[in-house]
């Protein structure tokens, strides 16, 4: 039951933001951080797709060092980028 409860607050944390903003990478930021604290961790990171390179990017992360949120990899490439194949 407890988890379940964690699990409702979290999606209801979610969709307030997301209806109460219209700036997409704050919504994005809210998210990765909910996400860290739903599940107790250290980092969180939301992958997005730029269509015309095939490329995934970066688009919000929480508790990696700086340089790494400008790291992009092909799809297809390593184990995030293989998992946006299927």
């Amino acid at each position: 039951l407890e988890k379940k409860v964690k699990e409702l607050s979290f999606l209801f944390e979610v969709g307030k933001t997301v209806s109460s903003t219209l700036d997409f990478n704050k919504v994005l930021e809210f998210i990765t951080i909910l996400c860290v604290q739903a599940v107790n961790g250290k980092t969180s990171i939301i992958w997005l797709k730029e269509e015309r390179k095939n490329e995934l990017y970066i688009a919000s992360a929480y508790g990696v060092p700086d340089y790494f949120k400008t790291f992009r990899l092909k799809v297809g490439e390593g184990i995030t980028g293989r998992i946006m194949l299927t």
